[in-house]
């Protein structure tokens, strides 16, 4: 074997040359070190490689930014080892920093629809809770304003069974059989009157042995062209009846009627609260102070 650099003799087992001291590389040394420069250059291949799989990938799944993010990450930094290693820009690097840059605008973009849609969504709440406020506002307000009713006291009302029934200003009453006979024939005694709300709040609270309720009375005015003011509870507290001229004991002490007045028709249509018979009364006249 002789020096390739000087063509001194060496022996087999010479590492230098004796004469110019050069190192001496057997066939195994230069295989080896081929082998490593080989390796060395897959490595960089992959690198480059990898990086610009990744890229691409990332660039197409960037709407799922929980994996495209990583993988853009990944991308980047193989494509910068690559160019560490052979001075080469890595497309990969630059697909990756393009799939990064679109996934954080659209975890922007997301944050601002979810930021809006959370906006939009208590504005309607809010919009709802104020349309159902105003409605029960305005509900209340209907049951609760007392609106002026007509004064039924003072006047005579003819039933249409021709009796006539004095309301007088004092609260007292004598309903005849007839307007022609006032000694004979008649019931007397003092009575009550409850409009709108009143009313309904006086059969709701003080008359509930006959179960009317609150709900009931004001299922009256749906559908209804009546109002509130219309609504009428008449009680006839009974302490005199006198029948063929002889004065009797009275079977039933209190009457109780529960219904409407008619400001066009001048009538009250009433119910007996406890036989639920339907009694029409119309305004006869206005009772002067010799009638009371």
């Amino acid at each position: 074997m002789y020096c390739s650099n000087c063509g001194n003799k060496l022996k087999e087992k010479d590492s230098y040359c004796t004469n110019c001291g050069i190192k001496i590389e057997t066939e195994n040394q230069k295989y080896d070190q081929a082998k490593q420069e080989n390796q060395t250059k897959v490595t960089k291949n992959n690198n480059g490689n990898t990086s610009l799989i990744l890229g691409i990938i990332s660039c197409i799944i960037f709407w799922l930014p929980y994996v495209s993010i990583p993988l853009a990450i990944i991308s980047i930094i193989l494509g910068k080892n690559y160019k560490k290693e052979t001075g080469s820009k890595a497309t990969g690097s630059i697909l990756g920093m393009i799939s990064l840059i679109l996934s954080i605008i659209e975890i922007i973009l997301i944050v601002v629809c979810m930021l809006f849609f959370i906006d939009y969504t208590n504005n309607q709440w809010d919009w709802e809770e104020s349309i159902e406020e105003s409605i029960i506002e305005k509900y209340h307000n209907y049951w609760d304003e007392t609106e002026e009713s007509f004064d039924i006291k003072g006047y005579s009302w003819i039933g249409e069974d021709s009796s006539v029934l004095y309301l007088n200003k004092d609260n007292s009453y004598t309903w005849y059989q007839s307007d022609t006979i006032h000694d004979d024939n008649f019931y007397t005694g003092n009575y009550e009157v409850y409009t709108g709300i009143d009313a309904i709040n006086y059969i709701t609270d003080n008359l509930k042995e006959y179960g009317m309720t609150e709900e009931e009375q004001k299922s009256i005015f749906q559908n209804s062209e009546y109002e509130l003011d219309d609504y009428y509870l008449l009680i006839l507290n009974c302490r005199k009846i006198v029948i063929n001229g002889v004065e009797q004991v009275p079977q039933k002490p209190q009457l109780i009627y529960y219904g409407l007045y008619d400001e066009t028709g001048k009538s009250l249509a009433l119910v007996d609260i406890n036989t639920k018979k339907k009694e029409m009364f119309t305004l006869k006249e206005k009772l002067n102070s010799i009638d009371l």
